[in-house]
Order: C-alpha cells, then sequence, then structure tokens
C-alpha cells in the first residue's frame, strides 16, 4: 500500500493534491512545483480550481509525482481522503516542503475549508 504524507499548506518541494469542497461538491486540485522556462516561473496546475473530482485529481497527481520524481503530499482539511488511494499519515520529522510564496493561486481557498 502507498503512504503518502498530510501536509497543512502546499509544498515547493513536491506536487500537492488538495482535496475541498466546491459548491457541496467534494473537488481535487492538483499544484506541482514551479520551475523556471526562458527566464519565466512557471507552476503546473489543474487546468480550473476545483474541476476535477477527487478521484481524478488524486490520479492525475500520481501521474505528475511519477514524471517528475517527485513525492506526491496531500493537503485535505476536510478528510475527503479515499483509503483505497493508499495510508495519509503525518510525519513528526522535517517536511518535505514548506509552502512557497509561488502557490499563490491556493489563496482561493477561504481557511483551507473550501474552493471557491
Amino acid at each position: 500500500m502507498h503512504r503518502y504524507e498530510q501536509v497543512d499548506h502546499p509544498s515547493n518541494k513536491a506536487v500537492t493534491l488538495t482535496l475541498g469542497t466546491n459548491g457541496g461538491r467534494d473537488r481535487g486540485e492538483v499544484i506541482g512545483p514551479t520551475k523556471i522556462i526562458l527566464g519565466q516561473q512557471t507552476l503546473v496546475c489543474t487546468p480550473q480550481p476545483g474541476s476535477l473530482t477527487p478521484t481524478k485529481a488524486f490520479a492525475m497527481a500520481e501521474k505528475l509525482a511519477d514524471h517528475t520524481g517527485l513525492p506526491l503530499v496531500v493537503v485535505d482539511p476536510n478528510g475527503i481522503w479515499n483509503p483505497v488511494w493508499g495510508e495519509l499519515y503525518r510525519s513528526t520529522g522535517p517536511r518535505v516542503g514548506g509552502a512557497s510564496s509561488s502557490h499563490l493561486s491556493l489563496a482561493r481557498w477561504s481557511h483551507g475549508r473550501s474552493l471557491q
């Protein structure tokens, strides 16, 4: 069974799957770390915030993490995580990565509770 670290904020050193609700429906969003392309920062993320079901967002996050060789971390303040996907755990040691100002697109989260 796969294990995924649950974090409170997106990581700038991992692919982040963020789960929340939008209009009363469970939704997911995927954000990858920024990188420099021709001197510009580029953020890898889902096409439209809250447009993916949690299952589709999880599949996209896993694929991106596998493609980039980065770990996958999960922000899930509402407990939407499906145990079929694997085990969520909280690290007691150093975090995979901290929140980054390059992840400002997550400002649409209202107090970490729902997608807007």
